[in-house]
This record gives C-alpha cells, sequence and structure tokens, in this order.
C-alpha cells in the first residue's frame, strides 16, 4: 500500500474526480458564471454523479460535490489499495478501512491545496497578459472565497492586493511542511 501511495501517477490519477468536483464546490460557493464554458464543461461532466445525492445544497454550499470529492477518490483508492491482497474484501479488517479513508481524507486535502496553489499561479501569470482578462475575472472569481477573508484583515497598497500573496505562502507552506508530516502521522497510525 505504501509503494501506491507515493506512485506519483496512480495518486494523481486516482483524485482527477476529487479535483473536478472541488472545482464544481468551489464554482458554485463563490457564484461564477454559470455560462462559461468551463462553467459548462465541469457542470456537464459532475451532473451525474450529483444525481445520486439528489443535488444536496444548502444555500450556495454544494454538499453532494463535497462528499462526491470525497467517496469516488477513496473507492478508486480502496479498490487500488486491495489489488494486491490475494482473498480480497475478506481479509481486510474494519480498521484497514479506517486508514485507507483517513489517508484519502489527507490526500484530498492536499488535492485541493494543489488546486488553489495552481489557480493563484496561473492567475497570476494571466494578470500580466492583457488578451486574457476574461478568463482572469473568472478565475479571480473562482477564488474569491479565498482571498476575501484575508482582504478584510489585511490592506491593499492601491491597487494591488495582498492577501493573494498571503494566501499563496500560506498554501505554500501548508503544502510542503504540514500535509507530509500529517501524512506520515495518518500512515504510523495504521502500524
Amino acid at each position: 500500500m505504501l509503494t501506491l501511495l507515493f506512485n506519483f501517477p496512480v495518486q494523481f490519477l486516482m483524485y482527477i474526480p476529487g479535483m473536478i468536483f472541488f472545482l464544481r464546490f468551489l464554482m458554485q460557493y463563490a457564484r461564477c458564471d454559470f455560462y462559461h464554458p468551463v462553467s459548462q464543461f465541469v457542470y456537464k461532466v459532475t451532473a451525474p454523479f450529483l444525481k445520486v445525492f439528489r443535488n444536496l445544497c444548502f444555500d450556495n454550499i454544494n454538499v453532494a460535490a463535497l462528499l462526491n470529492m470525497v467517496l469516488i477518490p477513496f473507492i478508486i483508492f480502496t479498490l487500488f489499495s486491495l489489488q494486491g491482497v490475494q482473498d480480497g474484501f475478506s481479509s481486510v479488517s474494519l480498521k484497514d478501512f479506517a486508514v485507507l479513508f483517513a489517508i484519502n481524507i489527507v490526500f484530498v486535502v492536499w488535492t485541493v491545496i494543489e488546486i488553489l496553489l495552481i489557480l493563484l499561479i496561473v492567475t497570476a501569470v494571466l494578470s500580466w497578459i492583457p488578451s486574457a482578462r476574461g478568463i482572469n475575472i473568472y478565475l479571480l472569481t473562482l477564488l474569491k472565497p479565498v482571498t476575501g477573508f484575508f482582504d478584510k484583515y489585511i490592506p491593499s497598497i492601491g491597487y494591488i492586493s495582498l492577501s493573494f500573496l498571503v494566501v499563496f505562502l500560506l498554501l505554500q507552506f501548508i503544502d510542503s511542511t504540514i500535509m507530509p508530516r500529517f501524512l506520515f502521522f495518518v500512515i504510523g497510525l495504521a502500524k
């Protein structure tokens, strides 16, 4: 199982569905333009899966997208993890499933942080390209729930918002320092 955890291409492929459902959640939470092509693509890809939970939504919080963001990668992760087990599900204890679920939660949170970092970098790069103004405004709207909290407390310098930089540095610190240690802590609980 540990070799699967550190096999980056397999891990990345397992969490692509989670990424898409997180984007769906973030788009709905930030109230992004529904008719934007990116929104339409994510909506059409995720719509059949969200019908399973009957589009559980509270105001602009899409609980169904969050559940799918956690459950679909967990199912894929569990199937990949049990691939080498001889007896299949019968030889796996409840503790093993709990550990797999805890590791999955860590990876889901880590994937969310990675997505936010990628969105922040792409937004920063696109801000220097005048012809990409439309997509940049869309990405800024998408990131507003994350950067908006810090906008309240960190004053901007003219038209430059420092909250963008603070969020990037904070997420980078969590991504490189806290998440690996937390993952090894969860793996240590399995022993």
